[in-house]
């Protein structure tokens, strides 16, 4: 399973809102995302804190999750592969 997202956001604390929000979505459409989403949203604002300045941030997230049994209704993830990109213009 998949997501990807981008976002552009007027302040550094608006961004983390919106990936937060953008985040629980996943979550919602794709449940074995709860394993690894707080992960890349912790990693995201991390990155965000490291920005020089308070002015709008952009970016884009995405990653997927492996599993050996999709059949199941909560199926163990054995992979994680994640890409966060925050810049500010």
């Amino acid at each position: 399973m998949s997501y990807s997202f981008n976002f552009t956001e007027p302040t550094k604390a608006t961004a983390k809102l919106r990936i937060a929000h953008e985040f629980a979505k996943v979550i919602v459409g794709q449940p074995i995302h709860a394993a690894d989403c707080h992960i890349a949203q912790a990693a995201a604002c991390a990155m965000i804190d490291g920005l020089a300045e308070d002015k709008p941030v952009s970016g884009s997230i995405s990653g997927s999750v492996s599993a050996k049994d999709w059949a199941t209704t909560y199926p163990s993830p054995y992979g994680l592969q994640h890409s966060i990109n925050v810049y500010q213009a």
